[in-house]
């Protein structure tokens, strides 16, 4: 009996391209998205070329970028959305500590980003009237009348009246 040895290099050599080849066929479109057509980039022989469809967030040919208002997360090389706290959903980073710049209602604060501006607590801000009370919301607020008072507009000036 007679045997042939590769030797351990050969061995793993073979296995990393076998493992290369099967992992490049089982995550086509970078595994970010779906194949269509024939799996081949280019037509040949008449067959369709394959596309990529790319899941939510991606984009590109191959699915390996990310669109617009996502940001690609560089420990995880995936693409995650913009804080819905960003003007514009324009960001550097994920959650309202990575926005450029806050939408309107909202701060930059250093610690948690993106925080809604508490209208109500800040000079020159809220109601203004005495008879009305300012309810903070969540990048607004509101006036509404203290109990016991109704408003109305009369020749463009607001009237509080009792109940």
């Amino acid at each position: 009996v007679s045997t042939q040895s590769t030797g351990s290099s050969g061995i793993n050599a073979e296995y990393g391209k076998q493992w290369y080849q099967r992992r490049v066929r089982e995550t086509p479109c970078s595994g970010q998205g779906t194949c269509r057509g024939e799996g081949e980039r280019e037509k040949k022989e008449g067959k369709q070329a394959g596309t990529c469809q790319c899941n939510n967030g991606y984009n590109g040919t191959l699915c390996d970028g990310c669109k617009d208002k996502f940001v690609r997360v560089e420990d995880t090389k995936t693409c995650e959305e913009c804080s819905t706290l960003c003007k514009s959903q324009n960001c550097t980073a994920p959650g309202p500590q990575g926005c450029v710049e806050c939408r309107m209602g909202y701060e930059m604060v250093e610690e948690t980003g993106c925080t809604d501006i508490n209208e109500c607590q800040r000079e020159g801000m809220g109601c203004g009237d005495p008879l009305e009370e300012c309810v903070n919301s969540a990048g607004s607020y509101e006036c509404v009348c203290k109990t016991g008072y109704n408003s109305r507009w009369e020749m463009s000036a607001r009237r509080f009246i009792r109940k």
